[in-house]
């Protein structure tokens, strides 16, 4: 088996590639932007169905060109890609109100570096929980969640709905014509709404959760 580790070259600027390169590193990038981590030798030998072994010369090739770097080591899934940071900036929104797009400038109050692998997905946003009414789900007032924008919801997924023009954090369920919004704190009760009743938009899952320690900056707890 051949386990590589590939990362950031800084040593020559990028190289002209062959087609088989292109594809290569193309492969790369879209595996590490969707997954959050970089496919090993085997995936990419089996995605192009050649042997490891040319798998691995396409790497040291692009790592010949300034593409990558072969630092050695045990590590499967290293490779890194030139030009492509290790973090991103996710902005953290202080209110989601109907009729206006939850990124507005408005609506964010600041920025927070998270690692590509917790946040990647595309328009990924922190939002500030408000209330105890997820305290057994481990979601505290004051916590974060990290939200991945989407519009529908399976059941049991925790989710940031709009009703009305309030935002909440829910368990979400869906039977017959009729969505609940399940806290998890019995001393708050569950919001029933019925098809065309009131005005509910699903923002987005809630994929992770940060809390704030000392020093200002949330940590990240789980993910899903």
């Amino acid at each position: 088996m051949y386990v590589s580790v590939f990362r950031l070259s800084r040593a020559m600027p990028p190289q002209t590639l062959t087609q088989r390169q292109k594809q290569v590193l193309e492969f790369v990038r879209e595996y590490a932007e969707y997954g959050g981590y970089s496919p090993t030798v085997a995936e990419i030998a089996t995605h192009f169905r050649i042997w490891p072994r040319a798998a691995k010369k396409h790497l040291v090739a692009l790592e010949r060109k300034g593409y990558l770097n072969h630092p050695g080591g045990g590590a499967r899934r290293a490779i890194g890609i030139v030009g492509r940071s290790a973090s991103r900036s996710v902005p953290v929104v202080g209110q989601v109100a109907a009729g206006r797009p939850v990124l507005a400038v408005e609506n964010i109050e600041g920025m927070v570096a998270l690692d590509r692998a917790l946040a990647r997905w595309d328009d990924t946003f922190l939002l500030k929980v408000r209330g105890n009414s997820m305290l057994l789900a481990g979601i505290f007032d004051g916590d974060y969640v990290l939200v991945k924008p989407q519009n529908a919801a399976e059941n049991g997924e925790i989710v940031v709905a709009l009703l009305d023009d309030e935002a909440t954090v829910k368990r979400f369920f869906r039977s017959d014509h009729t969505v609940r919004l399940e806290p998890a704190n019995p001393e708050v009760d569950p919001i029933v709404v019925k098809e065309g009743e009131r005005n509910l938009q699903i923002i987005g899952k809630v994929v992770a959760l940060l809390r704030m320690f000392e020093g200002g900056r949330p940590h990240a707890l789980s993910q899903s």
